[in-house]
């Protein structure tokens, strides 16, 4: 996202009317109105992913602690045989 912000400040700045824009692996010439506009979509589609995400590891998480709860007197290892030592 940081980097998002850095290339939409340095486009801003810039003095240029062409600008080279990277799709892909290639440099795509465009005019500085263009190159805006595709920037801006680019991060806000970018923006909407990390929400997405976001939420999505919220979910998990609360999915963990969830779990993570004790089941009874003893724990989860209440269940489990304990091992003999005498021989």
């Amino acid at each position: 996202m940081d980097d998002l912000e850095d290339a939409e400040n340095e486009l801003m700045l810039s003095d240029e009317d062409t600008i080279k824009f990277v799709i892909g692996d290639c440099f795509v010439h465009l005019n500085k109105d263009a190159a805006e506009a595709r920037l801006g979509a680019h991060s806000e589609e970018t923006k909407a992913d990390v929400g997405e995400l976001s939420k999505q590891i919220a979910e998990v998480q609360g999915q963990i602690t969830v779990r993570a709860q004790p089941t009874g007197r003893g724990g989860p290892w209440a269940n489990h045989v304990a091992c003999s030592t005498n021989r």
